[in-house]
């Protein structure tokens, strides 16, 4: 496992995707705790693309200031590999406090998407669109206040949205 990702102090892995490992580690510039999210590539054609895939959801993020989005604090390279520095928020997924506790009851499953909502709405205001929303996208601080995270795949609208989907 790494030691370091640019001047931050890994700590341990919190999770793994198709080409991306996230980790919490520690910032001594700022003394806090974050959360990591590097870009890893089979193949060196891919890394150019995946390279601006991840640049614009920095873009795309550090633009968004809303308390049920997870903030973009800096965006770096390491060994060749870009790198996403979030808030690291304590808690679970949604998807995964669905599947230890089941369903949940209407008026909190209420409470959750109007707030979730209201994140999504403040992004559209922006002209942007998630793309990806879904539990395991969504998480659930110790309070039990959501947090957008995951912009990975949203896009940028430079027109207004209109009935057609993609």
């Amino acid at each position: 496992m790494l030691q370091n990702i640019g001047r931050f102090e890994v700590l341990r892995i919190l999770g793994r995707g198709a080409q991306s490992v996230v980790y919490l580690a520690y910032d001594p510039q700022l003394q806090r705790e974050v959360a990591i999210k590097t870009m890893h590539f089979a193949q060196q054609e891919d890394r150019d693309l995946k390279i601006g895939a991840l640049i614009e959801e920095s873009h795309t993020v550090s633009r968004l200031q809303h308390p049920n989005i997870v903030p973009i604090f800096e965006a770096g390279e390491h060994d060749s590999n870009p790198y996403l520095v979030f808030e690291n928020v304590e808690g679970k997924t949604l998807a995964a406090q669905l599947k230890e506790e089941g369903a949940l009851p209407v008026s909190r499953a209420i409470q959750i998407i109007q707030q979730v909502l209201d994140a999504i709405a403040h992004a559209h205001q922006h002209q942007i669109i998630h793309r990806d929303l879904k539990p395991s996208n969504i998480l659930m601080n110790p309070e039990g206040i959501p947090r957008v995270m995951d912009f990975g795949i949203a896009k940028i609208e430079t027109e207004r949205f209109t009935a057609a989907v993609e």
